[in-house]
């Protein structure tokens, strides 16, 4: 059975006899050990069944692809570099799981979110002395949109919010025992997560009110605050380290970007303050400062709000459509209604509703502070935010002096379907083992074994360049031809010059047909128009797979 007066010192309570210690729902049941791990086996059957259901099979395009491409080289990806998930991704691609390595990072993070949801769920029976307020902000969570999608993909957003996770259970045990090991995980979790992603930085005051108003119950020495310290420091320095040895202007994952900034004449030298910037992420700076210029606070709020309330399922017409990551609902009005209620429930116990309300505005502050108008993968810790207070919500009835017993159970039940109506409402719009996407593998595969001459060059935009990268670095281990990121295409004259002059043939790849090959398959990719079109000469052997080579 779970101790009262821990509970009550980790929901940030008083233990004398004015606090109102939630009251277990079935004593037997929620502190049973055996009905603990069913529980935690039923996540992982039910949410890891959904997600391997729904999971990407192979090579996605964007940044999703650059993942693909430089894990497997245990290269530098774009700022900030994401040296933990090179890792990590680089051990897990080495097994013998799927078909390729593409298959094996989108599984990797199936993983992951499945490994989050457990750690969630096992906070908040902590929390709460309960195991249904766990299921349910397990459930908000895990069928969000948003963290859906991105489970599926070998994006970064899931495989670092695990560690964020895993901060706020280690503060959990932390605030149950008192032992220090638990304090010194919490921090290295923290650290993890904040320096290899900079922007959940903002959500760092959300832990440290955390630690304020639990300071009469747990008060940290001198060194320990020092070790933690240290362990949180940690994660940078490896950062650091990880750059320094890895980013080699000759590898792959960055030599075809250098050789066209070379051409441009836009080579920046390096120095350690450039490669600090570059792990920090601070490289994207003057990106932000554009975008407060251009005033896009409307539109994104109004974007943010369209997502979290679920207006998608309710009208026909999306105005963001047109924007990666907004169809589908992300938390949905019911979640945030009870995500209010735990606010109101354990207004008196602030510690873990302080934690949750921390989340969501210290994440959307930095979205309305640097994140384009396109992107919404970034809201991941204030969705885990409003999934806690969820929690809180479904756990609290009884600490507001409602019904407890059987009328508890009912409201919990009751709250049980918010998850299940995001599980039903996001299954089609995040679902991507689709037969569409499965004959896009296809197609690209047949790409990987195009015939291309030695010292080849393909110039495309990003989304598709970094497809080519996996399909030609790694699958095929073609290193020799270079894929040339240029999304603007009038600086496409003075790439072509560098190689010719190199004596480099240069290609571009096109969708100039449609047949039953390519129709509703084709990746993100180029369009030869007008001067373009004519520039291009056929390839009898190349022209089938859509590759063009420049005259």
């Amino acid at each position: 059975m779970v101790d009262q007066q821990s509970e009550a010192a980790a929901s940030g309570a008083d233990t004398g006899p004015a606090a109102s210690p939630i009251a277990p729902l079935a004593a037997v049941r929620d502190g049973s050990p055996g009905w603990h791990r069913a529980v935690m086996l039923a996540i992982v059957v039910v949410f890891g069944g959904v997600y391997l259901a729904t999971l990407h099979p192979g090579v996605d395009h964007n940044d999703r692809a650059e993942m693909q491409h430089v894990i497997p080289l245990l290269g530098v990806a774009h700022p900030p570099g994401y040296p933990i998930m090179m890792t990590v991704g680089k051990l897990f691609s080495m097994l013998p799981i799927g078909p390729d390595e593409a298959y094996r990072l989108n599984l990797l993070q199936a993983l992951a979110a499945t490994l989050t949801l457990i750690l969630l769920y096992a906070a908040l029976r902590r929390i709460t002395g309960q195991m249904l307020p766990g299921l349910v902000a397990a459930g908000v969570l895990g069928w969000s949109s948003i963290y859906w999608q991105n489970a599926l993909v070998a994006e970064v957003y899931v495989f670092y919010l695990l560690f964020l996770v895993a901060a706020v259970y280690c503060a959990t045990r932390y605030f149950a025992d008192g032992r220090a090991r638990w304090l010194y995980l919490l921090a290295l979790c923290l650290g993890i997560s904040m320096w290899n992603r900079t922007s959940e930085l903002f959500v760092l005051p959300a832990f440290l009110l955390l630690w304020l108003v639990s300071l009469r119950t747990f008060r940290i020495t001198p060194r320990r605050f020092a070790l933690a310290t240290l362990c949180f420091l940690l994660p940078l320095a490896y950062s650091l380290a990880y750059f320094e040895l890895r980013f080699d202007p000759g590898q792959p994952y960055v030599r075809d970007d250098v050789l066209r900034d070379q051409i441009r004449e836009e080579v920046v030298p390096r120095t350690l303050t450039s490669d600090v910037r570059y792990v920090l992420g601070l490289k994207w700076q003057g990106y932000s400062d554009r975008r407060r210029a251009d005033d896009r606070f409307a539109t994104d709020r109004a974007k943010l709000w369209w997502l979290l309330s679920g207006a998608d399922t309710v009208r026909d017409d999306n105005p963001y459509a047109e924007h990666p990551g907004t169809t589908g609902v992300a938390v949905g009005l019911p979640a945030l209604i009870l995500a209010g209620l735990g606010i109101v429930f354990y207004v008196r116990r602030p510690a873990w509703w302080l934690l949750g309300v921390g989340l969501v505005a210290g994440n959307v502050a930095f979205y309305f502070y640097h994140i384009p108008s396109n992107n919404l993968d970034f809201i991941s810790p204030a969705i885990l935010g409003l999934a806690l207070l969820a929690g809180l919500g479904t756990a609290g009835w009884g600490v507001a002096g409602g019904p407890r017993g059987w009328g508890l159970r009912g409201w919990q039940l009751l709250c049980c379907a918010v998850p299940v109506w995001l599980l039903v409402s996001n299954y089609g719009d995040v679902n991507r083992n689709t037969p569409a996407e499965h004959a896009r593998q296809r197609h690209l595969a047949a790409l990987a074994d195009a015939p291309l001459p030695q010292e080849a060059v393909i110039l495309a935009s990003r989304k598709s360049a970094m497809v080519y990268r996996y399909l030609f670095h790694v699958r095929a281990g073609r290193t020799d031809v270079a894929i040339i990121n240029e999304n603007r295409v009038q600086n496409w004259p003075a790439l072509l010059r560098a190689y010719r002059e190199a004596g480099r043939p240069v290609f571009v790849r096109a969708r100039l047909w449609q047949d039953e090959q390519t129709a509703g398959v084709e990746m993100p990719g180029e369009r030869l128009q007008g001067g373009l079109r004519r520039a291009v000469v056929e390839d009898p052997a190349l022209t089938p797979l859509g590759f063009y080579r420049f005259r």
